[in-house]
């Protein structure tokens, strides 16, 4: 900058300020008396900005440590544009030339004990260095006369301005190379460093780019006792190709692991492993704060590149019951009970259930073992005891929160007299005839609605096509048999793209793969959008089947 400031004060202009840091273009590397002699020298400039900065008009101005004021020492010609990552090399008459050929020579050389000022076309300082080798020349560099020539405090040249010192070592800005020469703290003894032998740059080499970081989640809304798919996408750096990539992320805001890894390897919810995209299917903790989140995540290269990437999630609160759920039945051993679902805002996919044995007061209730299902029949190991059931409402997003029935009466033998539980009002209990122990058709056609929405990325064409179909969780409202056939029309013709039979001994959650066949998998692998027509049927044991269907486009 001490160039430049020297300029400006021949020429009545007043310099602009020093240390303002910089958001484009820096001065990242000088040599000063190389091993060809005081002429053998460079300042390279890098772009440490994401796009294209034209240059054209640029100045490099110089001041030594004993000189009056500063003067040009180059000047980029017109037309003149540095790509986002890129270097510009202005050296001296003694540079060899090698590695790279430089972009433009220096009108004037620079000495070892000098302040440097890079301004562009409109004489605006964009950043300065300076360098002293001595006491009395670091003296001079922090003087008024310097002003706009150093930014904080100057750094040491490696050269005395004697011959002895002639070598290939110069100053570069940290933290160098494929990593680039980007740290600009407006203090030139923190942002530079000795290096040795010199690097330079030209336009004319590779550019660098830095490992950058995106980050997802899918959904970008999740609630309170759900999951959401979390994704740290990566794009390598250059030159030096990045390589043993490692992504974790701050799940604290969502009551998860403080460095969380995530994982490129087709587990805990990866897609495909080696794609670069980081993944990690996350828990949401019920008792997480509701609102907006920003999930912290930070990526690491083997050669020591990093980025940092910010999942930006939104939590919403667990739906709850408006009204719990009821129980029909007699309390006595043998017979069935049957639940009757409550009612819950919004549309849930489906209801998982729990039976439970309280004391005689309804209190103190445990879980049944295996008693899962919307019908439970009472066992001698009842009696004594009364009976409740937990529903809990499935949502695409996640479950609601339990709501629990009043408890049954209490559990006895046909003819006994039940006693009245102690220090408490009666339990609220049915006493009608117990009913068809089978599920109503609209509780069916509820539980087939969830196998007519496949989504998420295992929907998509490719992952259907790698997983030989479409896994989904299918909450049977009884025992039954569950039959599900996809198809679509090809000129003309229904072609059976998938279908799936599957015989579930109880009510609960089932895991059901529907299967490709070998023409459904040739037309996904086509790699075009397929309309697909869903048909579902459930056929409780003994009871006549129930039907739903609807469509669904699978897009690549």
């Amino acid at each position: 900058m001490g160039l430049l400031a020297a300029v400006l004060a021949l020429s009545g202009v007043v310099a602009a300020p020093a240390g303002a840091v910089s958001s484009t273009v820096v001065i990242s590397e000088v040599l000063t008396r190389g091993p060809g002699g005081s002429s053998d020298e460079f300042v390279e400039l890098y772009n440490r900005s994401g796009r294209p900065v034209d240059i054209s008009g640029w100045r490099l101005d110089a001041r030594s440590a004993t000189a009056a004021s500063a003067t040009v020492r180059a000047t980029v010609p017109a037309s003149s544009t540095l790509g986002a990552g890129c270097h510009y090399l202005i050296a001296g008459t003694n540079y060899p030339g090698s590695p790279v050929a430089p972009d433009l020579a220096l009108a004037v050389p620079i000495s070892d004990a000098v302040g440097i000022a890079l301004r562009d076309s409109s004489s605006t300082t964009v950043d300065a260095v300076a360098m002293y080798f001595d006491a009395t020349t670091e003296m001079d560099e922090t003087g008024p006369g310097f002003s706009g020539l150093v930014e904080g405090t100057p750094v040491q040249n490696p050269h005395d301005d004697t011959v002895s010192t002639d070598a290939d070592s110069g100053l570069e800005r940290r933290p160098g190379g494929i990593l680039g020469e980007g740290q600009d703290t407006d203090d030139n003894a923190a942002d530079f460093q000795v290096v040795t032998p010199t690097d330079p740059q030209s336009t004319a080499s590779p550019c660098v780019s830095p490992l950058t970081a995106t980050g997802a989640a899918a959904p970008a809304t999740a609630q309170q006792g759900g999951s959401a798919l979390l994704t740290v996408a990566l794009t390598p750096g250059t030159p030096s190709p990045s390589n043993g990539f490692a992504v974790t992320a701050d799940l604290s805001a969502i009551g998860g692991s403080p460095s969380q890894p995530l994982f490129d390897d087709g587990t805990h919810g990866d897609l495909t492993g080696g794609d670069h995209t980081f993944s990690f299917t996350a828990a949401v903790s019920s008792s997480a704060s509701i609102g907006p989140v920003a999930l912290p995540a930070t990526a690491t290269d083997a050669q020591g590149r990093q980025a940092s990437a910010s999942i930006q999630l939104t939590l919403v609160a667990q739906p709850e019951s408006t009204a719990p759920p009821t129980i029909s039945g007699s309390a006595t051993p043998g017979r069935m009970l049957t639940e009757v679902d409550g009612s819950w805002p919004g549309t849930p996919v489906g209801f998982d259930h729990q039976w439970q044995d309280c004391d005689g007061s309804g209190a103190n209730c445990a879980a049944i073992a295996g008693a899962v299902g919307q019908t439970y029949v009472l066992t001698a190991a009842d009696l004594g005891h009364t009976v409740r059931v937990q529903e809990t409402a499935l949502y695409t997003d996640g479950p609601g929160v339990p709501a629990s029935s009043a408890p049954t009466e209490l559990v006895q033998a046909p003819g006994s007299v039940a006693p009245p539980p102690p220090n408490s009002a009666p339990p609220v209990t049915s006493v009608t005839p117990v009913v068809t122990p089978g599920p109503r058709s609209a509780q069916v056609k509820a539980a087939l609605s969830t196998v007519l929405k496949p989504s998420g990325k295992a929907a998509k064409l490719n992952a259907m096509v790698k997983a030989d179909g479409f896994r989904f969780s299918f909450s049977a409202p009884s025992a039954g048999k569950l039959v599900i056939d996809w198809s679509t029309t090809v000129r003309g013709k229904q072609v059976l793209v998938a279908s799936t039979s599957a015989v579930l001994g109880h009510a609960g959650r089932a895991t059901v793969k529907v299967k490709l066949t070998r023409k459904g998998a040739t037309l996904l692998k086509a790699g075009r959008i397929v309309k697909i027509h869903l048909k579902a049927t459930f056929t409780p044991t003994g009871l006549t089947p129930t039907t739903s269907t609807g469509t669904t486009t699978v897009r690549p």
